[in-house]
């Protein structure tokens, strides 16, 4: 018995090809002839289940082919989307195997005409037309058309015009009372209603009525303070009524938020307001000036014969309705009883200025009064007439302080006396003097009416025996 060495047999993969053609069966009798055109340029997509492995495009004369793949089991599909317009073929995939070697398998795709139908709608204003492919159609009209594709199969199309509905409007506007606004390059009024035929986004007419509604009234009230004579106070506050927020001018200035215009100097304004529409409104305001500020306020005599006298102050200019009074005492009253003499200030105020006066209360001034009569001469010859050099106070006046002193003309001290019922005798040591002239000095207190007075006074007195 003989042995052999084992047999060893390799197996190789098989491959093969996948080839065809397409075409479009024009005379559609299901089978290629001299009638029917090769596509080019169809994608056909060699698959492995579903999953793609390559696609190729139809050659010229309709051509295709997948060369050199592994034997297996395949699938094709031709992509429709590549077909022009009314095409469609038997089958959009055909499965098939590569079995052994070099095995060439031939799948042809047959395409052909489907007879489409569309609708088409178009829109007319009523009573127009509309064009479709040449065609005039009225609006509300239902056309149908055949046409040949751009594959060259019939095509349906049934047309349907439409009719677009008439439109109409309504429009509100605003306006400042007695202003205008522009609608469409036409200008109206405040108050205006008016229609306009305008031509739609359709090219259709369309009736449009505007009305101009006004906004609120805008009404302003200025009320003026007075300014001060020396200073520039016054005021002018705007009080306005409409449709907020407002801003204030004042001649011409920058607007402000503030219906307060302060500061103001005598003279007249010119005031501006404009509301939260953008509406407006004049006015004019005067501001007055104040007079300077002048109280008159009388000196007054304290009668001897009365307890007290009533001064009283009165405001000649400047009263701005604020004024004030202060008296020294701090009474606050116009009228101020005085009951002693003296000097008595008084403060006056207003918005504007200060004033400071001074009155004066005096004792009523007697000027025929003589508090003390010193004689000029006397005869000390006891006659009991004129014996003694005395000085005389008036009954109307009390002595509170007395000091005479006689003296000769060499200034030798003759006499003195603080007592104003003492005189002299005219002796020096009790010896007689010669007639001569003599020179007396008297210093005193006396009180008037209650008034304190100082007297120092110097004259002469002639003894005569």
């Amino acid at each position: 018995v003989l042995d052999s060495e084992p047999l060893t047999v390799d197996l190789f993969d098989g491959y093969g090809s996948l080839r065809g053609f397409v075409y479009w069966d024009r005379n559609d009798n299901g089978s290629y002839d001299a009638a029917d055109s090769l596509l080019t340029g169809v994608p056909l997509i060699l698959l492995s289940g579903n999953t793609p492995l390559d696609t190729v495009l139809s050659q010229t004369g309709g051509q295709y082919g997948f060369t050199n793949i592994l034997s297996t089991g395949y699938g094709l599909q031709l992509d429709t989307a590549a077909l022009p317009f009314g095409l469609v073929p038997d089958t959009v995939r055909i499965d098939t195997a590569l079995v052994g070697c070099d095995v060439e398998v031939l799948a042809n795709w047959r395409v052909r005409c489907v007879n489409t139908t569309e609708e088409v709608t178009l829109q007319a204003c009523p009573g127009g037309t509309a064009t479709y492919n040449g065609n005039t159609l009225a609006a509300g009209e239902v056309r149908s058309f055949t046409l040949v594709n751009a594959a060259g199969c019939d095509s349906t199309v049934t047309v349907t015009v439409n009719t677009l509905p008439t439109s109409t409007g309504a429009v509100t506007l605003q306006a400042c009372p007695g202003g205008t606004v522009s609608y469409n390059g036409n200008t109206l009024t405040a108050g205006e209603v008016r229609s306009f035929t305008l031509v739609n986004a359709a090219g259709c007419d369309s009736t449009v009525t505007v009305t101009v509604a006004a906004f609120p009234a805008l009404q302003i009230q200025a009320t003026a303070v007075e300014s001060c004579p020396n200073r520039p106070s016054g005021s002018i506050t705007v009080a306005a009524t409409g449709q907020g927020p407002f801003s204030y001018r004042i001649n011409g200035g920058a607007a402000q938020a503030e219906a307060l215009f302060g500061n103001l100097a005598s003279g007249t304004y010119n005031l501006l307001v404009q509301d939260g529409n953008g509406c407006s409104a004049e006015s004019r305001a005067t501001v007055t000036g104040l007079a300077a500020l002048q109280a008159q306020v009388l000196n007054a005599e304290l009668s001897c014969d009365a307890d007290s006298v009533m001064v009283e102050a009165v405001i000649a200019s400047g009263d701005d309705g604020q004024v004030q009074l202060l008296w020294d005492d701090g009474s606050t009253a116009a009228q101020r009883l005085i009951t002693q003499p003296g000097d008595y200030r008084l403060t006056v105020i207003n918005s504007c200025d200060t004033l400071r006066q001074t009155v004066q209360v005096r004792y009523t001034e007697r000027p025929d009064l003589t508090p003390i009569f010193v004689p000029n001469a006397f005869s000390p010859n006891d006659d009991g007439i004129n014996d003694l050099f005395r000085a005389f106070a008036s009954t109307e006046v009390r002595v509170l302080s007395f000091d005479l002193m006689v003296a000769d003309r060499w200034g030798n001290l003759m006499f003195r006396t603080q007592n104003p019922a003492e005189g002299w005798n005219g002796q020096l040591r009790e010896r007689q003097m010669d007639p001569a002239v003599f020179v007396w000095h008297l210093k005193a207190t006396v009180q008037h009416c209650g008034q304190i007075m100082e007297l120092n006074e110097m004259g002469d007195v002639t003894l005569v025996r």
